[in-house]
C-alpha cells in the first residue's frame, strides 16, 4: 500500500476510533431518576442540571417535579414495588421515621466516606436535645441540628438537607421606626415599641397596629391540618407543651405509657387559648388561609407583622410583587420567659421555637445506580457545589441550604436584607420537630383539624385538645406504639398533671 493511502486509512481509522470512543462514553452514561417537589428552589436546581452534567459527564439526570399532594404517594409506590424508578428522592423532613424505619432508603455514610468528606460522631453529647439516645452527627459545615433532625436515624445518616425551612418573624420597619407610632405605643403600653421578644409583647404590638380594615397587627394561619398544627406548636413549645409524652425523642418500645398523648395538658390548653386570641388582631378568614395567602396580606401592606417560612422572603423583597419590599425586617420568634421550668424532653421553657420544615434528599435502597445517585446528592445538597454554583443557586432560587458557610455569602439577597443571619440562628438554637412517628401526616390532620375548630370557635380550646388526645391515642394504637388492651391514661410516670416533666 502506498504511504499516502496508508496515511488516509490511518486517519480514517483514527476518526472512527474516536467516534466509537465518544459513542461509548454516551452509552456509558448512567441515567439517574430524581423526584423533587414542584417548588421554586427546585426549578433552579433543575435548570442548573447542565452544570452538574458538565462536571459529571457520565451521569444524565431525569428530574421529575411533582406537586406536594402527589409526591409522597409516588415515592411510596416506588418503594413498595421495589422498582428503583427514582434513585434520588426528595423527602419532607417528618417522613424520616417512615422511610428509614421501614428500610426504604440507604445509609449514606459509605458514600460520604468514599467521597473523602469529614463525618464524625459525638457519643458524649448525644442526639436529640433533651433525650440523647443517639450519637450526634457532624458533616463538613452542615448545620448540626438541621442535619440530625433530617437524617439521623439510630445514629446513622440517611438524609442530606437540600431545602431547609423555618418560620421567621417578619415586621414592617417603616411602622416600627415611625416616631409617632413609637410615642403612641409607649403612651398606651408603658414600654418602648420594639420588635417583640416575648409572646406578651407580641400580642401588645399586634393589638396596637390593628386598625381594620386597612391594617392588622398580624397575618398568620390556622388552616386545617399542616398550617394550624405547625403554627400552634410554634406557640405551645414556648409554653413547655408538646403532643406526646416522649416529646422531641422517639416512641418508647419498652413502655407504651410514654407514648401517650399529652396535647391536652393545662399548658397546651393555655397555649391554644393564646393562639385563638390572636384571631382578633388578624384579617378575617385567616382560619382557612394557605401559606401564600399569609404572604399576600403582608405584601399588600395589610399587616404590621407576619410569621412565615423563610423562603417567602423572595416574594416579600420583590418590588414587582410587594409593597413592603425594602421595608421589612426579620427576627427570631418570641418566647415565654415565665413558662414552667421543667417540661417534656427536648423543650426548654421560655425559648422561642419554630417547627422545622423543609426537605431533604435520600437514596432509594433499590436504586441500581447508587454511585451516580450519590454524585447528584452531594451536589444538590450543596456539599459538593463550588462557591459560585452555590451563590447562583441561593440567589436565583431565593432559597437556602444546610451549609453554614452559605449564610455568609455577602452578595446574596438573603444576606443583604438580614434574612440569613436570623435564619441560621433559628436553625442552630430554636427549631423543634413534629412527632417522630411514621404516621406524622395523620398527626398533622388530627391535631391541626382540632386546633382550627378551636380557632374558628366551633369548640373551646380544652374540648378541641381533649378530642385531639383521644384521636392521637387511637392513632398510636393503630401504629402499634400502644397495645390495643391499654386504655388511654395520663402518663403520670413521666409527666405531671399540669404538663411539666416529673
Amino acid at each position: 500500500m502506498l504511504p499516502e493511502k496508508r496515511k488516509v486509512v490511518g486517519l480514517v481509522l483514527g476518526v472512527m476510533a474516536g467516534l466509537l470512543l465518544i459513542s461509548g462514553m454516551v452509552l456509558a452514561q448512567t441515567r439517574v431518576g430524581v423526584i423533587l417537589l414542584d417548588a421554586g428552589a427546585m426549578f433552579v436546581l433543575r435548570d442548573m442540571a447542565p452544570e452538574f452534567e458538565k462536571r459529571y459527564p457520565d451521569v444524565k439526570l431525569n428530574i421529575e417535579l411533582t406537586a406536594f399532594a402527589d409526591i409522597h404517594t409516588k415515592e411510596m409506590n416506588d418503594f413498595i414495588a421495589g422498582t428503583g424508578r427514582y434513585d434520588v428522592i426528595q423527602m419532607d423532613n417528618p417522613w424520616l421515621p417512615e422511610f428509614a424505619g421501614a428500610g426504604f432508603i440507604a445509609n449514606l455514610e459509605p458514600w460520604i466516606k468514599k467521597a473523602g468528606l469529614n463525618l464524625r460522631k459525638d457519643y458524649i453529647n448525644k442526639w436529640p436535645p433533651g433525650v440523647e439516645t443517639d450519637p450526634t452527627i457532624y458533616l463538613e459545615s452542615m448545620i448540626v441540628p438541621v442535619l440530625n433532625f433530617y437524617g439521623n436515624w439510630g445514629g446513622e445518616l440517611y438524609a442530606l438537607p437540600n431545602m431547609p425551612g423555618v418560620q421567621l418573624l417578619y415586621y414592617r420597619k417603616d411602622l416600627f421606626e415611625n416616631e409617632t407610632e413609637k410615642a403612641n405605643f409607649a403612651a398606651k403600653y408603658g414600654y418602648p415599641l420594639e420588635v417583640p421578644t416575648t409572646w406578651k409583647q407580641f400580642r401588645d404590638v399586634a393589638e396596637f397596629f390593628t386598625r381594620p380594615p386597612g391594617l392588622y397587627g398580624l397575618t398568620w394561619s390556622a388552616g386545617k391540618g399542616n398550617m394550624a398544627v405547625q403554627n400552634y406548636y410554634n406557640v405551645a413549645w414556648s409554653w413547655g407543651a408538646d403532643c406526646l409524652a416522649f416529646g422531641q425523642g422517639f416512641p418508647n418500645p419498652d413502655d407504651p405509657i410514654q407514648n401517650m398523648p399529652i396535647c391536652n395538658s393545662p399548658m397546651g390548653v393555655a397555649a391554644l387559648e393564646y393562639f385563638c386570641d390572636l384571631a382578633s388582631v388578624m384579617p378575617p378568614g385567616v382560619g382557612a388561609y394557605e401559606w401564600a395567602e399569609i404572604t399576600s396580606d403582608f405584601n399588600d401592606g395589610r399587616a404590621a407583622m407576619m410569621l412565615q417560612w423563610s423562603d417567602f422572603i423572595r416574594d416579600v423583597e420583590d418590588p414587582a410583587k410587594s409593597k413592603v419590599a425594602g421595608k421589612t425586617g426579620y427576627a427570631l420568634l418570641p418566647g415565654k420567659p415565665d413558662a414552667p421550668a421543667n417540661n417534656v424532653p427536648g423543650i426548654i421553657p421560655g425559648e422561642g421555637y419554630a417547627s422545622l420544615g423543609g426537605w431533604a434528599i435520600v437514596m432509594n435502597k433499590d436504586s441500581k445506580n447508587k454511585e451516580a445517585a450519590w454524585k447528584f446528592m452531594g451536589w444538590a445538597s450543596c456539599l459538593l457545589m463550588t462557591t459560585s454554583e452555590m451563590e447562583n443557586y441561593l440567589q436565583v432560587g431565593g432559597t437556602n441550604t444546610g451549609r453554614k458557610d452559605a449564610y455568609f455569602i455577602p452578595t446574596t439577597t438573603g444576606y443583604k436584607v438580614g434574612r440569613y443571619p436570623i435564619e441560621l440562628e433559628m436553625y442552630r438554637e430554636h427549631i423543634r420537630r413534629r412527632p417522630a412517628i411514621a404516621e406524622e401526616t395523620e398527626y398533622e390532620m388530627i391535631v391541626g383539624t382540632e386546633v382550627q375548630k378551636a380557632f374558628i370557635g366551633e369548640k373551646t380550646p380544652k374540648q378541641a385538645l381533649d378530642d385531639a388526645a383521644e384521636q392521637m391515642y387511637q392513632l398510636m394504637v393503630r401504629g402499634g406504639y400502644i397495645p390495643k388492651d391499654q386504655k388511654l391514661v395520663w402518663p403520670a410516670k413521666y409527666v405531671n398533671p399540669d404538663g411539666t416533666l416529673r
